[in-house]
């Protein structure tokens, strides 16, 4: 028979203390401390791994790196948990502060919330860009130190300095180069889409023109060929972008001061075109996409990037909005379960008045049909939801009605004026993206 453990792990630099709680009432903790290092812990953990267990941690810049590998290694539930989030729940804990007590308030989150808790997955890769862009961090720093020391000093020797620096920005070349951007799964197909909107812009006939992407795509070290290769993935993202674009300016210039929520922003610039210099805009998505968020784009003043789960309501505290607010959930529907995302509107309807959100939806009849896009598949990434309108999806938008039900339809007549003539079909509209728009009650 299984042992069901609920386990919180406070991580510091040097150790990890860990609380065990089982479900039987009255049950004294377990407590055990162990040497942040992942040989150890997965050594500890490999006991467990027959077990119902699911341990919770704060999400740290690196500390908890170690724990999280070995965890993923032996297949155990884990989540990384938003640390504000928890702290608000650790505050109100009877209990003198210190990581053991810590360990205990996390061990007592996962056996509480356990059922609305989102696992998290390690991604080496990831964790390796980390790495690197650290030290290429460091030694930038280093270099521009010795250049301003160099400058300053009269009789320094200019040739050992200067073998120094340009060791140095050797050394930063080389790392840089091993840098790519690689994410798992459907946090993937952000670049596939970021590319798409850059490679229309250099085009002749292009309807917008996304400056941003054009100036960044450069900078990122990643094989394009799928997305290149890709020309139906890459015309539905051009298509759904001049919709996007139409429908987000129209609710800008009606509310000019209001506040956009762009959930799965992934590399999206719709800020850049958007903005009428009064507008409050928010970045949301899952931590890893925002960290590489962070890495290709400086943002900062009206602009803002959370890194969270769109489920996970804690991201609702973070946002600061009076007046009307526009949710955009572009890309990300079809990648989630139905469950999911009635969890994503849920959190929309009970935190925010004046709510207007425009949701893409995919047609239910390409659901079945995922290896349409094969640079879309290539990722790993799997279309499990659709919606032709707003009737599909009422029991999962309750307290939101219907403002209409819109498609790309004359997005891809822009980019192909041709199929202005068979627009008129009702087949032509079935078959294509839907932009379902709605409102709370």
């Amino acid at each position: 028979m299984k042992k069901v453990f609920f386990v919180g792990a406070d991580v510091s630099k040097e150790k990890i203390d860990f609380c065990f709680l089982t479900p039987v009432e009255n049950a004294k903790p377990k407590f055990v401390s162990l040497p942040n290092e992942i040989n150890t812990l997965k050594a500890y953990f490999q006991s467990f791994i027959k077990d119902d267990i699911y341990v919770v941690f704060e999400f740290t810049n690196n500390y908890h790196v170690p724990l999280q590998s070995a965890l993923s290694d032996l297949q155990i539930k884990h989540s990384s948990l938003n640390p504000a989030k928890i702290s608000h729940f650790l505050k109100h804990l009877t209990f003198q502060k210190s990581d053991v007590t810590d360990a205990y308030g996390l061990a007592l989150y996962c056996k509480l919330f356990k059922a609305e808790l989102n696992p998290s997955v390690y991604n080496h890769e990831y964790a390796l860009i980390k790495s690197y862009n650290s030290t290429i961090l460091l030694l930038s720093k280093i270099q521009t130190q010795l250049k301003n020391f160099k400058k300053s000093q009269d009789f320094v020797a200019d040739a050992d300095l200067s073998e120094i620096i340009k060791s140095l920005t050797v050394q930063v070349q080389k790392m840089q180069e091993k840098i790519k951007p690689i994410l798992n799964g459907a946090a993937e197909t952000m670049l596939q889409s970021f590319y798409a909107r850059a490679q229309y812009s250099k085009s002749k006939r292009h309807k917008f023109y996304d400056a941003k992407a054009v100036e960044l795509v450069e900078k990122i070290d990643y094989d394009f060929t799928a997305a290149t290769n890709d020309s139906l993935m890459s015309y539905g993202v051009i298509a759904r972008t001049l919709v996007f674009d139409e429908l987000v300016k129209e609710f800008i210039d009606e509310n000019p001061t209001c506040t956009v929520v762009n959930i799965a922003c992934g590399l999206d610039t719709r800020f850049y075109r958007m903005d009428n210099g009064k507008v409050t805009w928010y970045n949301l998505d899952l931590p890893e996409t925002v960290e590489v968020r962070n890495q290709i784009f400086a943002e900062s003043g009206r602009v803002s990037n959370i890194g969270i789960s769109a489920t996970d309501s804690a991201w609702a505290k973070e946002i600061k909005a009076d007046g009307n607010i526009l949710f955009i959930i572009e890309g990300l529907s079809m990648y989630l379960t139905r469950e999911d995302n009635a969890q994503m509107l849920r959190i929309i309807r009970e935190n925010f008045d004046n709510a207007y959100v425009l949701m893409e939806c995919l047609s239910k009849r390409w659901v079945a049909k995922e290896n349409v896009e094969k640079s879309i598949q290539k990722t790993g990434a799997k279309f499990i939801f659709g919606a032709d309108s707003f009737d599909d999806i009422k029991d999962i938008a309750r307290g939101f009605r219907s403002v209409k039900d819109d498609d790309i339809t004359r997005g891809m007549s822009a980019i192909f004026p041709v199929l202005k003539l068979i627009n008129w079909l009702p087949i032509a509209h079935k078959l294509s993206q839907k932009i379902l728009i709605f409102e709370k009650v």
